[in-house]
């Protein structure tokens, strides 16, 4: 089990930013929708995914894992400022304040997985390496929201009323490098852009979560890879998939 390390500040419109805090949430990677998926392929695949759990479980997720967040709260006008009304476009709503959430496993995983894919004998740990960063990344993201809704939102009486994910493959490019400069991600939880429309690390994701005083569910809005495989990808079978990380209302 690793601690996800959480980098929180909130922004003002007049007074700018509050200095940044440190806080910790525990987070246990969930790799059973793996270890099932390969168990129903037969004896041989069984085998190597439990063979794949015995590194995961002594080496992988404890050397290879280096969870973080940049979480940055700012009134939903500063949001539109930084990043225009036409990025962020509340469909059901319109929220009092805007959390931008970053999130990271780190690069040592998919160094890890890369090495492992290029050598004949170990392609498929490389591969089941890689998908268990995708299923932590999906993990994060599922502590993170209801670390916001618990710690952010219902101590101010508030909701949150929607969420923008803007997945892969999608995202504007402008709109990263304002948050990595904005929330001075490089140096808080080593994630930048160079030039693309994706961070780096590649295991990284972020999102758009506004709380208000609305009543009633909230949404996620997830925009799909491009082109996306729908229920043939093997990441949405396991449960990797970015567009599974959250019910669309609840």
């Amino acid at each position: 089990m690793r601690d996800i390390e959480i980098f929180f500040s909130t922004l003002d419109m007049d007074e700018g930013e509050h200095g940044i805090e440190v806080r910790h949430v525990a987070m246990d990677v969930d790799l059973s929708p793996l270890v099932r998926h390969y168990a129903s392929l037969g004896e041989k695949h069984a085998k190597n995914v439990e063979k794949f759990m015995l590194y995961w479980n002594v080496k992988g997720e404890g050397l290879l894992l280096s969870p973080k967040a940049r979480v940055l709260k700012m009134p939903r006008k500063a949001a539109e400022k930084n990043f225009g009304c036409d990025a962020i476009q509340w469909k059901d709503s319109s929220p009092d304040a805007v959390i931008i959430a970053i999130w990271t496993i780190g690069g040592d995983l998919e160094s890890k997985s890369m090495e492992m894919m290029s050598s004949k004998r170990d392609v498929m740990a490389g591969f089941l390496l890689d998908v268990a960063g995708s299923i932590a990344l999906y993990n994060m993201h599922d502590l993170l929201i209801r670390w916001i809704e618990t710690e952010l939102a219902v101590p101010e009486g508030k909701n949150i009323t929607e969420e923008i994910y803007p997945g892969l493959g999608s995202a504007i490019q402008d709109m990263t490098h304002n948050i990595e400069i904005l929330g001075n991600t490089r140096e808080t939880i080593g994630v930048y852009e160079l030039g693309s429309s994706m961070f780096h690390p590649r295991k990284t994701q972020y999102s758009f979560t506004g709380i208000g005083s609305a009543r009633g569910g909230s949404s996620l809005r997830a925009l799909p890879c491009s082109p996306c495989s729908a229920d043939k990808c093997l990441y949405y079978q396991l449960g990797g998939c970015h567009m599974r990380v959250y019910p669309v209302s609840r």
